[in-house]
């Protein structure tokens, strides 16, 4: 029988495999941009889920990333989650699935994975926008914030998260492990 999860606009129709991930409790961010789309389904998932106790959330990641605006919404969820979520890359986790997965409780990469780290990029601001100087300020500290995060968890000397910011730098799975990520 087919599972329907209410929808803020309408329904999602669930499909067999889907229905495998929901009772699993897993939620398949696989092939997806980070967008609103994205957001919302992912962030309806961890309430969802939220409402059925507090076991692990698993987030399956295969993405190249998307906007800002739409990461943050679901690393907000993710950090306000009481269920821990734990996060998997099965495939790539660049950009902002980066940030996503470096906010969940858990992180396992697969060996061959790959994870990808840039700065920031304005896609949707004008340079006339009356906002356009304190944008950047915003987006700059929000990079920085992000910088000191990392340099914490792994370790690391900031001035090297800079540097790999600049080169968007790629891990590996196993690169990864061994930087604490």
């Amino acid at each position: 029988s087919e599972v329907r999860i209410q929808k803020t606009r309408g329904l999602w129709s669930v499909n067999p495999i889907q229905q495998q991930f929901i009772q699993k409790r897993q939620i398949p961010l696989l092939g997806m941009k980070i967008n609103g789309e994205t957001q919302e389904m992912v962030t309806s998932a961890i309430l969802y889920f939220n409402t059925l106790g507090v076991a692990p959330i698993t987030l399956l990641i295969d993405s190249d990333g998307g906007e800002d605006r739409f990461q943050d919404i679901i690393v907000d969820s993710i950090r306000l989650s009481e269920a821990p979520v734990h996060g998997i890359v099965v495939g790539y986790a660049s950009s902002a699935a980066f940030w996503i997965l470096q906010n969940c409780h858990k992180r396992i990469s697969r060996p061959s994975s790959r994870m990808m780290f840039h700065g920031a990029t304005f896609s949707r601001l004008r340079i006339d926008d009356v906002k356009f100087a304190q944008s950047v300020r915003e987006t700059k500290r929000d990079h920085e914030r992000l910088l000191r995060f990392l340099a914490r968890r792994t370790k690391r000397p900031i001035a090297k998260w800079r540097k790999w910011s600049r080169e968007e730098k790629y891990f590996s799975g196993n690169e990864a492990l061994k930087y604490g990520l």
